[in-house]
């Protein structure tokens, strides 16, 4: 096949059981065009690269396989797909499905092409999809997003409601000229999408087209929710990577970034029932010793986060040297974020004048008076300001105190160092 304006990329390793679901999914498609098969087994160990073969001896002139004689992530190769499949795709777009996933409309290609086609401006399309939890036995539709539209960027970087599954997409495909640093965040779906960011738009139909097995025996998933070694090694890898990603972007997507980040963070306490820096050092020494020692800040900083969500009678330094500087300390938010930094403050023998609030809507809280910004009576060089809210809306307050510039604040809840 000389020119198809589609290649299906499909990675596979011991998918036995699956892998005929995926291929049939291919061979179903109608489309108006013509598209190639790319299927890349891993050295599979079971029969998945017999059955890969038996397709491609049915249709020479469709399917093409790629057969690795020795597992290459196993040996710790990275961007395999990159190395060995993309190189052999002749096709304008890539569409992206795992051997141990499949579609489930006949049409999905062609609206995905379709709408690239005719919206240069698109790098990426994405749709709906059912997921069959093996981990608990359910199935329920995922639904990141409610209605067709072009995603925004920070809701690509931060995933608020989940990110949409690899056999929903379909690439342009230049958006996998990648530099390597790219392939090493431990999440290659994550890092192409950030990768494509950069270079277009990413567009969302509500429309269900494919199955994602999620947490099967033998899965990268299930993998990422029972072994705590590879999950904190895998979250102090993405943090090295978006790091790096905000570095190239020139901080453009910066407070997206810093989100991301803290959740990543959290989700390493929410794995740890019993949170214990030391501990966690020796698990992760254990999974890769050569590795471990570059994530020392990661542990610092996690630690951090710990400090600061779970112990009350925590007193940041950051916080403590900047209340050094000020004659009158204000606390920007009344809330639960509000609320805990004055505990820490009256635990240290602190004090603070009000609670600050865009729109006051009681009188006091905790005994400090609840003011407006506009209700502060003292010179703002005097005046120094602890905001406590939630990140989310950090990002939007930050950018108003930054066309202020008269306005000395610090923002020390959850991401001192993270900033």
């Amino acid at each position: 096949m000389n020119n198809p304006l589609v290649s299906i990329a499909c990675i596979t390793y011991n998918h036995e059981k699956y892998i005929r679901d995926a291929i049939e999914g291919f061979l179903s498609q109608k489309t108006s065009f013509e598209y190639e098969i790319i299927i890349h087994d891993d050295a599979s160990t079971d029969r998945t690269a017999e059955i890969v073969r038996e397709y491609e001896a049915k249709y020479p002139d469709k399917i093409h396989g790629i057969y690795q004689k020795e597992n290459q992530y196993n040996k710790g190769s990275i961007g395999i797909t990159k190395t060995y499949v993309y190189p052999v795709c002749k096709g304008k777009y890539i569409a992206l499905c795992e051997g141990d996933d499949f579609w489930i409309d006949i049409n999905k290609l062609q609206l995905q092409a379709d709408y690239m086609e005719s919206h240069p401006e698109c790098v990426v399309t994405c749709h709906d999809a059912v997921c069959v939890d093996y981990g608990d036995m359910t199935i329920y539709p995922l639904h990141p997003y409610i209605e067709e539209r072009y995603l925004s960027e920070e809701e690509i970087i931060i995933q608020y409601h989940g990110d949409f599954p690899t056999a929903s997409t379909m690439y342009r495909k230049d958006v996998f000229n990648v530099a390597d640093w790219f392939m090493q965040s431990g999440v290659g779906d994550y890092s192409h999408e950030l990768y494509a960011i950069t270079k277009g738009k990413i567009y969302f139909l509500p429309r269900i087209m494919s199955i994602y097995r999620f947490r099967h025996e033998g899965s990268w998933s299930r993998t990422q929710n029972t072994d705590i070694e590879k999950r904190l090694l895998g979250n102090a890898k993405m943090i090295k990577f978006l790091r790096q990603y905000d570095e190239y972007t020139e901080r453009k997507y910066h407070y997206a970034i810093v989100y991301r980040e803290l959740l990543i963070l959290l989700d390493s306490l929410y794995r740890c029932n019993d949170f214990n820096t030391g501990e966690m050092k020796k698990l992760v020494q254990q999974c890769n010793k050569k590795t471990a020692n570059q994530y020392e800040k990661f542990f610092i900083q996690l630690e951090e986060v710990y400090k600061q969500t779970y112990e009350q009678n925590y007193y940041p330094i950051s916080m403590k040297e900047f209340i050094k500087e000020y004659t009158h300390i204000y606390i920007w938010g009344a809330g639960k974020y509000g609320q805990r930094v004055a505990n820490q403050l009256i635990h240290n023998n602190e004090d603070f004048e009000a609670f600050i609030v865009s729109k006051p809507d009681k009188q006091e809280v905790m005994g400090k008076a609840v003011i407006g910004m506009e209700d502060i009576s003292y010179p703002m060089e005097s005046v120094g300001i602890i905001v406590a809210v939630n990140v989310h809306n950090w990002d939007k307050l930050r950018e108003r105190f930054e066309k202020n510039g008269d306005i000395n604040y610090i923002y020390p809840y959850g991401v001192t160092e993270i900033i």
